[in-house]
């Protein structure tokens, strides 16, 4: 439901998305698969569970690492409230003003990188969109 959500505010939404690995000469191509990857920039892994454990947050940053991507949403349908369930997690190995999203009650908003040399550079941010 949510990727579909997505898709309709004009997002574009990959599900289990494949994340490759390497290591010295070794490349594994579907080492794991990350919930959805929305629009390039961000993670959203989506769990139902009574309580997360480290492993969870462990995983979303393993993920970011892996794709080079600075942030992710962990969100836990099994929590008491989904406002409790949403946490966010920052790979600080990346610029953090090249991607951003921020989350609130009922919003997502998802900052596009950007994409010319120079706004590289500069670590800004192309167009941004509130969902």
């Amino acid at each position: 439901m949510l990727a579909h959500v997505l898709k309709k505010r004009g997002l574009r939404v990959e599900r289990q998305k494949a994340v490759p690995f390497e290591w010295e000469d070794v490349r594994i191509k579907e080492a794991c698969r990350l919930d959805l990857l929305v629009d390039g920039c961000a993670i959203a892994e989506l769990k139902s569970v009574e309580r997360l454990h480290p492993v969870h947050h462990k995983q979303v940053l393993t993920y970011l690492r892996l794709m080079d991507l600075p942030v992710g949403l962990l969100i836990n349908f099994g929590a008491v409230s989904l406002k409790d369930g949403i946490h966010r997690i920052l790979n600080h190995r990346t610029p953090i003003a090249a991607g951003v999203v921020e989350h609130g009650p009922s919003s997502l908003v998802v900052a596009r990188r950007a994409t010319s040399p120079e706004s590289a550079r500069a670590n800004s941010v192309d167009s941004v969109h509130s969902v």
